[in-house]
């Protein structure tokens, strides 16, 4: 099957639509996991983490909270990139960062939050799991969403 070559505006506005069916799908809304998807659409289940990911993920969030203090630290947020929908596990983006001006509002509940990002923060973490099976379900990510930084860790090599 050939795939759909659409402009980077083209991708996010596909990516926001099926993002939208999605939420609405009661099979992935009943998922326990991270739902991502590829770049035609398809969806991609993803296992929920075990604890001492969720341990890496904080520890993120709080070396970003502390050393960076001009930005905000975020954790399992959706981005919007030219190979789908994808969730970092953690990230930073700085006070600049184009959606995140709700966040720094004296009133973010007046302001529309965004569902899926379309420009990507500046820095993106994907913790890589130490398990066997979680490695074999998830797709190898090719490209780092966007212009972003992305740092991928493999905690198997400790």
């Amino acid at each position: 099957m050939a795939q759909v070559m659409r402009s980077l505006e083209e991708q996010h506005q596909f990516n926001l639509a099926r993002w939208e069916e999605l939420e609405n799908d009661p099979e992935v809304s009943a998922w326990a996991g991270r739902v991502e998807t590829d770049r035609e659409g398809n969806v991609v289940m993803i296992p929920p983490g075990d604890v001492g990911h969720g341990m890496r993920i904080i520890r993120f969030g709080n070396l970003f909270t502390e050393y960076l203090p001009e930005g905000i630290a975020l954790g399992e947020f959706a981005v919007s990139t030219s190979s789908g929908n994808r969730i970092p596990d953690c990230g930073w983006a700085s006070e600049g960062h184009p959606e995140f001006q709700w966040l720094l509002s004296d009133e973010p509940e007046a302001q529309e939050r965004p569902k899926v990002l379309k420009h990507p923060p500046e820095i993106c973490v994907e913790i890589l799991s130490p398990s066997p099976a979680d490695r074999q379900t998830r797709p190898p990510k090719k490209e780092s969403p966007d212009p972003s930084v992305s740092i991928r860790i493999d905690v198997s090599a400790r």
